[in-house]
């Protein structure tokens, strides 16, 4: 199936040259940035759909990066009964004043996500997704990810090759990480 890495949260590509700098002192990156971000942190688990049909489930960890400046995100999915893996970075991207999220997976998938920090209302982001699947295909469109008790839902409206997906991934919290990045 098209599955394009799991579901996309937050932020990625840290584009702020951070090395050596801890959170506490960066004025880098921006408070509300590294709020968001830190909400992220932990262990996640997912069921995933795509145009409505439910494609099946993931888990991820989520983690700081030395000198907080971005998350690592390493996780796995099941999708129409396959197997794949994935993997992204989240972080600041200081020129855009955006979170960037990339993504990529063993499908041969490839995804970024923006979220302006002017689309970030408390807990539900607007931002735009791009997405190359496995064939070259590229899609791009928009997406929200709305914070919820114990997790967030993703949904990315997304069209190319003369197609239009729905992807939507609901997740739930398993455990908590490390906020402080310590």
């Amino acid at each position: 199936m098209r599955a394009w890495a799991q579901y996309c949260v937050v932020c990625v590509a840290a584009t702020v040259s951070t090395s050596g700098v801890r959170a506490q002192d960066s004025s880098a990156i921006p408070a509300p940035a590294l709020e968001a971000l830190a909400y992220f942190v932990g262990q996640w688990e997912s069921e995933d759909s795509e145009n409505g049909q439910v494609l099946g489930t993931g888990e991820d960890v989520r983690k700081w990066a030395p000198g907080k400046c971005c998350l690592t995100m390493v996780g796995s999915s099941t999708e129409n009964g396959k197997r794949l893996q994935f993997a992204g970075i989240s972080g600041w991207d200081a020129k855009g004043k955006q979170l960037i999220e990339h993504w990529h997976s063993t499908d041969g998938v490839f995804a970024t996500i923006r979220y302006p920090l002017s689309g970030m209302k408390d807990a539900l982001w607007s931002g735009t997704v791009s997405v190359v699947l496995g064939d070259g295909v590229q899609h791009e469109g928009t997406c929200t990810l709305e914070r919820t008790k114990d997790g967030f839902v993703f949904v990315a409206r997304t069209r190319g090759g003369g197609t239009e997906i729905v992807r939507k991934s609901i997740a739930r919290r398993v455990s908590a990480g490390d906020a402080s990045g310590n």
